[in-house]
């Protein structure tokens, strides 16, 4: 493919460059680096690969914040069967302390107010260790309309 494709001026790849860490705290927080620019009545289609360490007690959740007057469906890897919308969270559950990944497929329709698609995470169970969303989790977006 060409760069000058039609495809590539639609695409956009966003990419965690450091390891970040909640410890103790289970409220969402606004991911430091995954986020994307959303114009007034634009539709993407986003996958989120998230490289993640946990331990079992206190697990990741995770969340979305979008410009209001937007409509973002969104679902897990695991339960592909059900979408979930911009004030769902989802927990990601029972990782031990190993680094595993996770896909995050979604669709955003935003109204006429623009903003970001903002990834939002915490540790489900608070608890004095440290969970990461590590540095190479990506956020890939494609322009719909």
């Amino acid at each position: 493919m060409k760069l000058n494709n039609p495809l590539f001026c639609k695409l956009k790849i966003v990419r965690k460059t450091v390891d970040e860490i909640v410890n103790n705290s289970n409220v969402l927080q606004d991911d430091d680096e995954l986020k994307l620019a959303v114009g007034a009545n634009e539709v993407w289609f986003f996958l989120l690969l998230l490289l993640i360490n946990s331990s079992v007690a206190a697990d990741i959740k995770i969340g979305f914040s979008v410009p209001s007057g937007c409509t973002l469906l969104w679902t897990s890897s695991v339960t592909i069967e059900r979408y979930y919308n911009e004030e769902s969270t989802l927990m990601l559950s029972g990782y031990a302390t190993d680094s595993v990944s996770r896909f995050i497929p979604g669709f955003i329709m935003n109204g006429s107010t623009t903003g970001n698609l903002q990834l939002r995470w915490a540790q489900n169970t608070k608890e004095a260790s440290n969970s990461k969303v590590l540095a190479n989790s990506c956020l890939f977006a494609i322009k719909l309309a």
